[in-house]
């Protein structure tokens, strides 16, 4: 996630919990998005923005999410797209399998690349 994407997730905290931040002077709030972003370099800014969709309608709390309440969140959404995308995978050998009567072919990589996308589309979407 970029600096920029992560300075867009702070403001939709802060529009969500308007107190949390609201007497944070602008020098504190760059720290903010800069410790934010160090934790969230390696992670896609569609996953996380969708582990803060799932804490928003979840959790509950009338409080603003720690960073780590979002990495766990993330990890867990990330694990259960590796879940579908294994069973899907998975239903895809039994049809070819069956298909072929027993004989297993792995479809070639121009329709492995079209699952890959068709999963990635819909990666992140809650």
């Amino acid at each position: 996630m970029t600096i920029q994407e992560t300075a867009v997730l702070i403001t939709y905290i802060r529009a969500l919990w308007p107190t949390a931040y609201a007497k944070t002077p602008d020098a504190d709030l760059e720290i903010i998005v800069r410790a934010w972003q160090d934790n969230f370099e390696d992670k896609p800014y569609k996953l996380v923005n969708s582990a803060l969709k799932r804490y928003v309608r979840e959790s509950g709390s009338e409080f603003p999410p720690s960073a780590s309440q979002i990495y766990k969140l993330a990890c867990q959404i990330e694990d259960e797209q590796l879940t579908r995308r294994y069973y899907a995978a998975l239903d895809c050998v039994k049809t070819v399998s069956a298909s072929q009567n027993g004989i297993i072919d792995l479809p070639d990589a121009q329709d492995s690349s079209e699952i890959e996308s068709e999963f990635d589309d819909a990666k992140y979407d809650e």
